[in-house]
């Protein structure tokens, strides 16, 4: 009578101690962001995907957008719509996995603390731009404009680029 409250204490005790994260995510110093924004080298690290119209869908693999100097690399999934057969048909079908060597990049303190930096590729045809705003408390968004898809939201961080 007494051993059912103890097995079910003792199970959800272990599920508690089994689900807690350890990881230890390291919020870069505001001088460190701003830094790496300025010098345009950042990583945009996804963890929330938030397509139009659909629900938000929690990313468990590493996906993320690296800016260089001279290269933007895109690695991020796409759950949306076409309007368009492009790309359907052979070829890379997700619009938003990608490296380019041609973009501009324009970057904007915003007034309440954190950044807005907006890349426009100009040697990718299905992503017109790229917009990342950086929050102080170490948050970020990413609203990607697609030219021929509906437009894509990604909630995570920005880290400097580790060279």
């Amino acid at each position: 009578m007494y051993l059912y409250p103890a097995v079910a204490f003792l199970c959800i005790g272990l599920l508690t101690t089994a689900c807690s994260s350890s990881k230890n995510v390291a919020v870069p110093t505001a001088d460190e962001t701003r830094d790496a924004i300025l010098s345009d080298t950042w990583v945009f690290v996804a963890e929330t995907a938030l397509p139009q119209g659909g629900r938000p869908q929690i990313l468990d693999t590493r996906y993320d957008v690296r800016l260089g100097r001279d290269t933007l690399t895109s690695f991020l999934p796409y759950f949306g719509r076409s309007f368009s057969g492009s790309g359907m048909m052979g070829g890379n079908s997700n619009p938003m996995d990608f490296k380019s060597t041609r973009f501009t990049v324009d970057r904007q303190e915003l007034k309440k603390g954190g950044w807005r930096v907006t890349i426009r590729p100009n040697d990718v045809q299905a992503v017109q731009s790229m917009s990342a705003d950086r929050f102080d408390n170490g948050s970020a968004s990413m609203n990607v404009t697609l030219t021929d898809r509906t437009p894509m939201t990604y909630q995570g961080r920005v880290v400097p680029r580790r060279r």
